[in-house]
């Protein structure tokens, strides 16, 4: 995990380049304004390649988007 405090475009570039999920790497970087847990989770389903809004009935309440996420 890196927090860049100040921003720096250095550190955003070299750590999107080094996203490469076949070697256990994944680089996320959330949505503007991502402040819930859900826009987390599609934010991380978005960096896997997957879609981020999932289709499909599910249970009530139940919320796919970590489920699919942790899968």
């Amino acid at each position: 995990m890196v927090i860049d405090r100040h921003d720096d475009a250095i550190h955003t570039h070299t750590a999107l380049a080094a996203h490469h999920p076949p070697s256990g790497r994944i680089t996320l970087h959330p949505g503007p304004g991502t402040t819930s847990e859900t826009g987390l989770a599609h934010d991380l389903l978005a960096a896997l390649g997957k879609p981020p809004l999932l289709e499909g009935g599910f249970p009530a309440g139940r919320q796919p988007a970590w489920e699919a996420a942790t899968a």
